[in-house]
């Protein structure tokens, strides 16, 4: 079940079938944080229960994290993207 502290970015690229057989759900996870003080930017990779890869970032504006996130949508070519929404994450 989804956390309701997510949602679901709307189709920000096409791909194919969601998955294949055998093949896991790539999904990105985004949780923002303000672009000052010691917090960071986090983007997990995730694929079933594993986590892949993860960018971390700091000090970025909301645009930057959107950026930010497109680029790693493309790069990782994810399926689906998830966003914390809580904070500083409902302006991405």
């Amino acid at each position: 079940m989804r956390s309701p502290r997510f949602r679901q970015a709307p189709k920000l690229l096409k791909r194919g079938p969601r998955q294949d057989r055998g093949q896991r759900l790539l999904r990105i996870f985004v949780d923002g944080a303000l672009h000052y003080g010691d917090d960071r930017t986090l983007f997990p990779l995730r694929s079933g229960p594993d986590v892949e890869k993860v960018q971390i970032e700091a000090k970025l504006s909301v645009m930057e994290v959107a950026g930010v996130a497109v680029r790693l949508i493309k790069r990782w070519r994810a399926h689906a993207v998830y966003i914390d929404v809580i904070g500083i994450g409902s302006g991405v």
